[in-house]
């Protein structure tokens, strides 16, 4: 077997240094000098040995651990408690990251370890930034899965979904609740006359009015094509009404312009008060509804 001079100490695959503990005058703080260290603190502070042994903190770490990293301190505290401490800080030493440990051996010695966790640092900040993005991901995906492309409104999978969750919590607290699904009359002729992209611009402009119209705790979904489902929770059937009928007057006196075209909407709609009854027969009912407002000559609100 090879033999080599060098020690244990020098081994080490963390800084390590021996530090003799001096009480100040009248015991007031205590001073910290180097008795021994190995190769890799050298590297670390960026100092030859000779430069450090017999050297106290201030003397040789001012402009680097010391000041950055509070080490003078951070012995004070181990001396203070007789405990071993650890503690992770950046170190401004050479760019690098450190966990360091401190023990007391007895009244008149103290042990220094610095273990370099750069590496460690990088890898919680990329988990972190990673986590971040996820969950910005995910927060998007899901926005996308409930909202129509077209509109920016519930699309009519969530709305259905939301009406599901309103007719059972209206059922739990016994909690009024009305449905209106609403179409917007002669809106064929739109696409017609004008094209299908300015229609594609009046149905978004049409389903920004319906948001400014109804309250924060109403719901407005695109059931499909320009048919459109609003829910109303703890709301009757008159007061959902006036909200009705107040979109009716806006858009009396409101049209929806492009450039040199210009159009005025009216709307029929169907509205029904939850009772009970099952939402297949809930939504049946509130669409025959809004067929008879239909057949009736359009521009009506037929009530269940």
């Amino acid at each position: 077997m090879g033999t080599t001079n060098e020690s244990w100490v020098d081994r080490m695959p963390i800084g390590f240094a021996k530090l003799l503990i001096e009480r100040g005058d009248d015991d007031q703080g205590f001073h910290f000098r180097f008795l021994e260290i190995n190769p890799l603190f050298e590297l670390i502070v960026g100092l030859d040995r000779t430069m450090i042994i017999g050297k106290t903190f201030h003397e040789i770490l001012s402009d680097s651990l010391e000041t950055d990293c509070g080490l003078h301190g951070f012995c004070e505290r181990v001396c203070n408690e007789g405990k071993p401490q650890t503690y992770e800080q950046e170190v401004a030493c050479n760019g690098r990251n450190f966990q360091v440990s401190a023990i007391a051996v007895n009244d008149s010695e103290l042990i220094l370890l610095l273990h370099d966790i750069t590496e460690l640092i990088r890898l919680r900040r990329e988990m972190k930034d990673s986590q971040e993005e996820l969950e910005h991901l995910n927060d998007r995906l899901y926005r996308e899965s409930i909202t129509d492309e077209m509109t920016g409104l519930f699309n009519r999978k969530h709305i259905m979904e939301l009406l599901k969750k309103e007719t059972a919590r209206a059922e739990r607290g016994l909690e009024f609740l009305t449905i209106a699904l609403i179409d917007i009359d002669y809106f064929k002729s739109v696409n017609d006359e004008h094209g299908h992209q300015f229609g594609d611009f009046v149905l978004k402009e049409f389903s920004k009015a319906l948001v400014d119209q109804v309250r924060t705790m109403d719901y407005v979904g695109r059931y499909g094509g320009e048919e459109f489902l609003l829910l109303f929770p703890g709301t009757k059937i008159g007061d959902a009404v006036e909200i009705l009928d107040r979109i009716e007057a806006m858009l009396q006196v409101n049209d929806f312009r492009k450039g040199d075209i210009a159009v005025t909407l009216q709307f029929s709609a169907g509205v029904v008060e939850y009772h009970g009854e099952s939402i297949d027969y809930l939504i049946r009912r509130v669409d025959d509804l809004l067929y008879m407002a239909k057949a009736k000559g359009k521009s009506q609100v037929m009530l269940d």
